[in-house]
């Protein structure tokens, strides 16, 4: 995620890591070659994390507003996301 001068957010000034920290999710980017809470490799860990806990509505919440639209960017593709059930 960037910023209004195009910067990329790190720490909590991401959102991302709202839900990272709402679910127990640490991670420690100064041990790791990944210098973004957004990147998809981190994203896809935390992802995994609320499926082997079963926590259905924050999968939800969470590709809702974090991967659908991730995934919609990568592919070149727009779309209402929020408004479908994807689970």
């Amino acid at each position: 995620m960037q910023d209004v001068k195009n910067e990329i957010l790190v720490g909590l000034q991401n959102p991302v890591m709202q839900f990272y920290l709402n679910y127990g999710y640490d991670i420690n980017l100064d041990a790791s070659s990944l210098y973004v809470p957004d990147h998809i490799a981190i994203e896809l860990g935390f992802m995994q994390k609320l499926v082997l806990g079963d926590e259905r509505e924050a999968q939800i919440k969470f590709s809702q507003t974090h991967l659908l639209k991730l995934g919609a960017s990568f592919f070149g593709e727009r779309a209402d996301y929020e408004s479908q059930s994807i689970l």
